[in-house]
């Protein structure tokens, strides 16, 4: 579900999804402005050592005029699952990938594509 109205930091009008959805262009709104954010890769593990963080998912900034009608496809990537634990050390996975589109014309068109990050290190030793 998107969150609207006059969020902090935002500007009027806003809405920030944090699940992936479809969204309706309203009337009112003329232009989109699409910031779309990979999920974060999942922590690498070691049952004796520390294992590596995850990457940071990329961000893609785009705009775009909005057409009333038309349907935004919201695509929230999923930060990736850390590694499992036992006896031996496991990588973290990666995270999701992020995307917004239009359907413009009956055609899927690509706002803004970000990449998740990926998977922390297994730590095998200290070196």
């Amino acid at each position: 579900m998107g969150i609207y109205g006059s969020i902090s930091g935002h500007p009027k009008g806003s809405v920030i999804f944090l699940v992936s959805q479809n969204f309706i262009v309203p009337s009112s709104k003329l232009k989109i402005i699409a910031i779309g954010g990979g999920g974060g890769g999942g922590g690498g593990y070691s049952s004796t050592y520390v294992g590596g963080g995850g990457g940071a998912g990329a961000v893609q900034y785009a705009e775009a005029i909005a057409i009333p009608g038309e349907t935004i496809m919201v695509n929230v990537g999923a930060g990736g699952s850390p590694g499992v634990g036992g006896a031996n050390p496991t990588p973290g996975n990666p995270g999701g990938f992020s995307n917004v589109l239009t359907t413009i014309y009956s055609q899927n068109f690509a706002l803004a594509n970000a990449g998740g990050g990926g998977g922390g290190g297994a730590a095998t030793s200290t070196a």
